[in-house]
């Protein structure tokens, strides 16, 4: 709650009350640092007595805090009480959470790795429980989260690997051509062209979609049950041919892209997704399999930024996981490499978007469309196709 800040060779006490920056200056006597810290215990105390601020919360109303910290959705809310139930089950509600120590939090850690789970549940877990320190930290309950010293990669490495799965070209063609019914192949295509999240996608209004400029625009409006995860509107271009193809499936009075018979929101897809790949022979892909695939390819074609923009991230660094290259650029390097090493001239790989044509044989509305992808995002960013080029 306070801190030491030192001027013109005092030390002062620092802290917040009603939202207002207090401070105290120490007496003469206090000299040294570590003096000044054992007045700050003291002095954080007495202001926390003084303002009637229980020292500590419990582990129930750290998980309260950290729900109205943010507007999350109903199905994030339901997920959190799936976790919070088996945090629960080994720290009781009612636990202080000044008690929780890196070596309390280890040890559960060590109690979840042998449980029949996943990696990604027991993720989830944790996660949920350092989430709701982070609010504590924040209101200046406690000093720090003791889950942030824990380096999970080594206690409970990543087991899925479904987010780092690229498709190739012709397993997107498979997928598409063994979706049986319209919304699906719709969704597809748009994922595709987009790159955007499963929800954002079942969450398009017929008029988020601008014929005349072929954009689709992502809003964020919690009061129709759009959300977008950075809470920020975004405006994606796709090819026109796309659009018009999109907008002659197009209901009279349909409010939503995705509905039912009956004009009801259509609000997940997953299902039909995964049977679709079953068929496809492609078991394990999903809507976000789409998603990955498309941020690896933009990052290699059209750069960081541009890839940012286009699917929605408000940091590189969550870009970045998406940037992954492909067996034929692997094996591309490899050979270049093994010329260089023999003292043969070295050949320049380019990377653009020909061949797309052997995406969806036998659909040449949808090869045209998917041709023009490369050409949008060049479009909109100025940048070339990525080449790669060793020379010897």
């Amino acid at each position: 709650m306070g801190w030491i800040e030192k001027s013109r060779g005092r030390f002062r006490f620092k802290y917040r009350l009603d939202g207002r920056v207090c401070s105290k200056t120490m007496p003469t006597e206090v000299t040294t640092r570590a003096l000044a810290e054992k007045w700050c215990k003291v002095w954080t105390e007495q202001v926390k007595r003084q303002s009637g601020q229980a020292s500590t919360w419990t582990l129930a109303q750290a998980k309260e805090m950290m729900l109205q910290a943010r507007d999350y959705s109903p199905g994030h809310r339901a997920n959190f009480d799936t976790y919070w139930k088996a945090i629960f089950t080994h720290f009781p509600a009612t636990t202080p959470i000044h008690a929780l120590t890196k070596g309390k939090v280890e040890q559960w850690l060590t109690v979840l790795r042998a449980l029949p789970l996943k990696n990604s549940t027991r993720r989830h877990y944790f996660h949920a429980l350092s989430r709701a320190l982070e609010v504590a930290v924040a209101h200046e309950v406690i000093e720090r989260n003791p889950c942030r010293s824990i380096k999970l990669a080594d206690r409970l490495p990543d087991d899925t690997g479904r987010r780092t799965r690229r498709l190739t070209e012709e397993e997107f063609g498979r997928l598409y051509q063994s979706a049986l019914h319209a919304h699906v192949r719709r969704f597809l295509l748009l994922a595709w062209a987009t790159g955007a999240r499963h929800r954002e996608i079942t969450g398009l209004e017929w008029r988020d979609l601008e014929p005349e400029a072929s954009t689709v625009t992502f809003r964020h409006d919690p009061a129709k049950g759009k959300r977008i995860k950075n809470r920020k509107d975004r405006t994606v271009a796709i090819p026109s041919a796309l659009m018009e193809a999109i907008l002659r499936e197009k209901r009279d009075g349909s409010v939503w892209v995705f509905e039912h018979a009956d004009g009801r929101r259509m609000l997940d897809l997953k299902i039909g997704i995964r049977l679709t790949a079953k068929r496809a022979g492609l078991p394990g892909v999903s809507a976000h399999t789409i998603r990955h695939t498309v941020g690896s390819i933009l990052t290699q074609t059209a750069g960081m930024t541009a890839a940012r923009d286009h699917l929605g991230h408000s940091d590189f660094r969550m870009t970045s996981h998406y940037s992954h290259s492909g067996e034929d650029e692997r094996r591309a390097i490899v050979e270049a490499l093994g010329k260089v090493f023999e003292g043969q001239d070295a050949h320049t790989k380019t990377h653009t978007g020909e061949g797309i044509s052997a995406i969806l044989a036998g659909s040449e509305e949808v090869v045209s469309l998917l041709r023009r992808l490369v050409s949008v995002v060049e479009r909109e960013t100025g940048l070339e196709p990525a080449t790669l080029s060793l020379e010897g």
